[in-house]
């Protein structure tokens, strides 16, 4: 019996998509730590998962020129808008517990925007951190400032573009493959655990995904409907992310290989001038970012001699192979392993999504409009091989800009599965049910993993520095103390009190342990006094620890013994007026 529809061919790519991705879901293929270049594969692992992917990828060939379609009927705003408010409470829910607290950079970002406030000029580079771009830190002077300097005044920001990411990765979908594809990709990056995460951190790598989703958008439409001013719009909003993450500059590159495989085919000598004015009005944006990098090589590249791969393990080509298979292997395999970045270990994409972004990749490949197709492919390409080039990969953020391709790919994999998963269902009620499960199913896997798994890892108080939170925000309440601290505490709390404690009179101060044994400091109360416990430990047996486990110091209050779920502690003293 001839398979005249592409049926059997249909469900063969899903059930070795399926396979595939429960294969690379539950076998380790390698070993490594997280900051290992090399790995030690598992041969045998490997090659198993290897056959599954040829037998795919064959299938998937085979089936290149039964052309496929989604329907491409207007249809109502309403599925867009609910994925949008799903998209606002991922993102806002329990905001102030997850993550628990705010890492260095977060604080130092929070910190550096409201100093920026006070400067008395536009300045577009900030030298802290390895030096940056500063539009993201004046997109959080604005926040901070309607919200004051507190925890959530920093996550304003994020959780803004992130929910706009979703629009404009419906936007693009839109345009690429029709409206359920891009309501279906808006739905799987708006429940994406990796995607959900960084749009809760004050961290300028979360514009990466907006500035590429509306730039590459802008320039699609612009290309499809003429008009000058679209090809200029292109052009600004792709410049305008040059400005924020250092990760993002890999997108402007995907739109240039797209513009010439574009022109190529068209050979078009209106779409020539259109790209003229968008690669102008690119230049012309990005011209002062360029002239600093001419001027100033040393401070521009600082941040991308840190991370590169080559500084890490010499020239070696080994590690590279290394380092990519462990990108590409992240969207379905495993991720990145640190828990201030991912779930550790758990790979970027769920295994609803990983699958479905399979059959969108094997869709791909039969889309009447093989160009747009080929955008992702470029899009993915870049950003893994790219990222791959810098040390500790697979590595979330530096991937992060790639997060809206998958769900593209994996957005036109459900729109095509459901499309023949609902071909017989002629009673529109169990059509509906069917998404609805889909989606479901989708949401509660990311949410459980992000909200549960990710929330209870043992090492997140830690990795977000949540005792330097709890110590800062108390100090910040109280605004006339005078704070004290051990060296050990200065490190890692400094820059969140630097930033929360800014609109007081709050002073802080390291302390020693010769100054801990002489008594309280000579000011007037209010006093806080933090000892850490490595300060103790450090000591040499001249701080002594009682059998109640406090320390014996000469102060006229008892300290209180602060600790995170992973007992890690240091002892407060409050001395008030009274108690001196």
């Amino acid at each position: 019996m001839k398979d005249k529809d592409g049926s059997r061919q249909f469900w063969l790519i899903c059930c070795l998509a399926a396979a595939l991705q429960a294969r690379l879901a539950t076998t380790d293929l390698y070993t490594a730590q997280w900051n290992e270049a090399g790995a030690r594969w598992d041969v045998a692992a490997v090659a198993v998962a290897a056959a599954l992917f040829a037998l795919f990828a064959l299938a998937s060939v085979a089936a290149r020129d039964r052309y496929i379609d989604t329907p491409q009927a207007e249809g109502s705003w309403w599925p867009l808008l609910l994925v949008l408010i799903l998209a606002t409470i991922l993102r806002v829910y329990r905001l102030n517990g997850m993550p628990p607290g705010f890492f260095q950079d977060e604080a130092i970002n929070g910190r550096d925007a409201l100093a920026l406030g006070d400067a008395q000029e536009w300045q577009f580079w900030s030298a802290s951190i390895s030096g940056r771009p500063t539009l993201f830190l004046y997109g959080l002077l604005a926040t901070v400032r309607l919200g004051g300097n507190s925890y959530l005044a920093l996550k304003i920001l994020p959780v803004t573009i992130g929910v706009a990411t979703v629009a404009t990765t419906y936007c693009l979908g839109r345009l690429l493959f029709g409206r359920q594809v891009g309501v279906w990709a808006a739905l799987l990056l708006a429940c994406s655990r990796w995607h959900i995460h960084y749009s809760r951190m004050a961290w300028e790598a979360i514009c990466a995904p907006l500035f590429a989703t509306g730039g590459l958008a802008l320039l699609v439409y612009a290309v499809r409907q003429g008009g000058y001013r679209w090809f200029a719009a292109a052009g600004i909003v792709s410049a305008l992310g040059l400005y924020t993450y250092a990760g993002y500059r890999a997108v402007p590159l995907v739109a240039a290989m797209y513009a010439v495989l574009v022109v190529w085919q068209q050979r078009d000598a209106a779409l020539v001038r259109g790209l003229g004015v968008a690669t102008a009005a690119f230049a012309a944006i990005g011209a002062p970012l360029a002239i600093f990098a001419w001027l100033h090589p040393e401070l521009f590249w600082e941040r991308y001699r840190e991370v590169s791969l080559a500084n890490a393990t010499g020239s070696d080509p080994t590690y590279l192979l290394h380092q990519l298979g462990k990108s590409i292997l992240s969207f379905h395999h495993r991720g990145d392993a640190l828990v201030r970045h991912n779930l550790p270990f758990a790979a970027h994409l769920d295994v609803i999504t990983g699958t479905l972004m399979l059959i969108g990749a094997a869709a791909s490949l039969a889309w009447r409009a093989r160009l747009d197709a080929a955008l992702l492919w470029l899009w993915l390409a870049v950003l893994v091989a790219l990222s791959s080039a810098t040390r500790e990969a697979p590595h979330a953020t530096r991937l992060l800009a790639a997060a809206p391709a998958a769900a593209l790919f994996a957005g036109l994999g459900a729109a095509v599965l459901v499309q023949r998963l609902t071909a017989r269902l002629r009673v529109r009620a169990l059509r509906l049910a069917l998404v609805a499960a889909v989606a479901v199913a989708i949401a509660g896997l990311n949410a459980h993993g992000y909200f549960v798994r990710h929330a209870n890892d043992p090492n997140i108080d830690m990795y977000f520095n949540v005792l330097a939170r709890k110590l800062c925000e108390e100090a910040r309440a109280r605004r006339d103390a005078t704070v004290f601290w051990t060296e050990d505490l200065d490190y890692w709390a400094s820059a969140q009190c630097k930033y929360l404690a800014r609109d007081t009179r709050l002073a802080l101060f390291p302390i020693t342990v010769e100054q801990l044994l002489a008594g309280p400091p000579e000011v007037d109360p209010p006093i806080l006094i933090a000892v850490g416990l490595s300060a103790i430990r450090d000591s040499g047996g001249r701080i002594k620890v009682g059998s109640d486990g406090l320390p014996s110091l000469p102060m006229p209050v008892a300290p209180e013994l602060i600790r995170d779920r992973n007992n890690k502690l240091y002892y407060i003293y409050r001395i008030e007026p009274d108690a001196h």
